[in-house]
């Protein structure tokens, strides 16, 4: 099996038609897994399926569960941590739809070794890469899979169906420059987080942009097709979510009980927006659209949010963020915010008016709408609470969760 030299290695380029990043320690990456998957299968195309191997602590600080899962070490500040329990919670419930089962981890792991591997198994053909992704990913997030221990991941290796003889060796030589040379560059190229998603020499950071993603695709080899741009976070067929919510306790409970509640006509969400923000202007009219298909499954009470969208970030000196001076985490964060900007116009640019839909005119704010939303988590446009049948309040942050609605009353 012939190496590929970091010269032939494009960050933002592939012969396949789609590229994708992902690090096993990300729960995000984790549940974009199936989907990405099923959206490949659905197309009948091959993905170019790539690790990047996070340096969390140097953007949202460390810390470290003792034995009774406590927290025992931390650097990181309030906000850091009130972001980091919302996406764990997040994580869970969709995990939970696809079957999974989602534990946050005791620290914050090492994954260059389980990325060595990954590279190692990827010479040996997609096939033997998806068995590799498939047999990680479960028992790592039930905390069953030591990803740092060598003996463990020769063990992954060969459940690939990948002889692992020399593994070791070429982790710590070949194969470890050549995994520590492609991180660098592909974080040089701006790809900074994960699922990370490349088409036509685009990065999208997120499962959300899936539907826009498989726009694209289809446009690619169809040029009568329009190629729409969408986001929202997949959820799985209505039989195969039922089957995996059985059990009140299930994470993904909450999307049964939406269905339950928008099929007895009962359904109802606190969302929280604002006049001025484009996100808002974007979910309204995904929200017009779903109440004039399914009139009268949906009831919506409105909160007011402070509109906090990315504005164009500040150019840095030509070269300043590849100096040895800047920071891993400064630099991160500049890459974040330039694509958060950039997101938001690739998708402001489908708003052909910038006012809200007057479907819902006049919008009446409600005072105690606008604390809940706060209370539970949810503090700037766009975003919303849902109630379940036991009083539960569940917040979504992002237009993305409005997937989960047009699930619902489907």
């Amino acid at each position: 099996m012939r190496e590929t030299s970091l010269s032939e290695f494009e960050p933002l380029a592939s012969d396949k038609p789609l590229i994708v990043y992902i690090d096993i320690k990300s729960p995000y990456a984790f549940i974009a897994k199936d989907p990405t998957w099923a959206l490949a299968d659905e197309l009948g195309i091959e993905i170019d399926w790539r690790p990047l191997t996070l340096d969390i602590p140097s953007y949202l600080g460390s810390a470290k569960l003792d034995n009774s899962g406590k927290v025992a070490q931390s650097n990181r500040s309030a906000e850091q941590w009130g972001g980091v329990r919302y996406a764990y919670m997040d994580a869970r419930r969709y995990a939970a739809a696809y079957g999974y089962a989602l534990r946050g981890t005791e620290k914050i792991w090492d994954t260059r070794l389980i990325h060595i591997a990954f590279l190692w198994v990827k010479r040996a053909g997609m096939a033997e890469l998806r068995k590799f992704i498939d047999a990680v990913y479960p028992p790592f997030w039930i905390r069953e899979l030591d990803v740092e221990d060598e003996q463990t991941v020769i063990r992954c290796i060969e459940q690939a169906g990948v002889a692992s003889a020399g593994f070791l060796e070429w982790a710590s030589s070949a194969g470890g420059q050549t995994h520590d040379e492609q991180q660098a560059a592909v974080f040089d190229a701006g790809v900074y987080g994960v699922p990370g998603y490349v088409v036509d020499g685009e990065y999208f950071f997120g499962r959300e942009h899936l539907p826009t993603i498989r726009n694209r695709l289809i446009a690619r080899r169809d040029k009568a097709a329009v190629a729409l741009v969408d986001i929202g976070n997949s959820l799985p067929s209505v039989v195969e979510l039922e089957r995996n919510a059985a059990g009140e306790a299930n994470k993904a409970a909450v999307f049964h009980d939406m269905r339950q509640a928008a099929q007895a006509g009962r359904l109802e969400i606190v969302a929280g927006v604002n006049s001025t923000c484009a996100q808002s202007a974007m979910a309204l009219r995904e929200l017009e659209r779903l109440s004039a298909a399914h009139p009268g499954r949906l009831r919506i009470r409105w909160g007011e949010l402070p509109c906090r969208e990315p504005a164009p970030p500040p150019a840095p000196p030509p070269g300043a963020l590849k100096e040895a001076s800047a920071s891993r985490g400064d630099r991160h964060r500049a890459l974040r915010a330039q694509y958060q900007f950039e997101d938001l116009e690739r998708y402001r640019r489908q708003l052909v008016a910038k006012s809200l839909p007057t479907a819902f005119e006049p919008i009446v704010y409600e005072p105690e709408a606008t604390q809940l939303l706060q209370d539970n988590g949810v503090k700037q446009s766009f975003g919303f609470v849902y109630q379940d049948k036991h009083a539960v309040l569940h917040p979504f942050n992002g237009r993305q969760h409005l997937a989960a609605l047009f699930w619902a009353v489907s």
